[in-house]
């Protein structure tokens, strides 16, 4: 009998809220984690200038002082979401508490003091 294998989907985008401007003109940097269907959506705290943000690549553009903070930060926060994945998916098994669990450990881990925001 042929064995059919189950194929995840795993992504990470991240995305500015421009309809959420500040007063000074920044938006909120977001981020996306997508795992099969499940979606978890949270705050990077990071604001840029929706003016160097390029949607496309999901990166804001140029070397600027504020763009460089912000690739380290994506960097940074995209490295632990995909390390803290592969931990999760070596157990073998998946499902949207797992998902949930990913976001739990890389809020209290970036931002310890912060109150976690899930929204599925």
């Amino acid at each position: 009998m042929k064995e059919i294998s189950k194929r995840s989907t795993f992504a990470v985008l991240f995305y500015i809220n421009k309809a959420k401007r500040k007063k000074n003109g920044l938006c909120l940097l977001m981020g996306r984690i997508t795992i099969d269907a499940g979606i978890v959506q949270f705050r990077a705290h990071t604001e840029v200038n929706p003016q160097t943000w390029d949607a496309k690549a999901g990166r804001a553009v140029g070397k600027t002082k504020e763009a460089v903070t912000v690739h380290k930060t994506l960097d940074k926060l995209e490295r632990q979401i995909r390390s803290h994945y592969f931990s999760i998916i070596w157990t073998g098994t998946f499902n949207k508490r797992m998902l949930h669990s990913l976001f739990v450990f890389l809020t209290f881990d970036f931002y310890p003091h912060e109150s976690v925001f899930v929204r599925y």
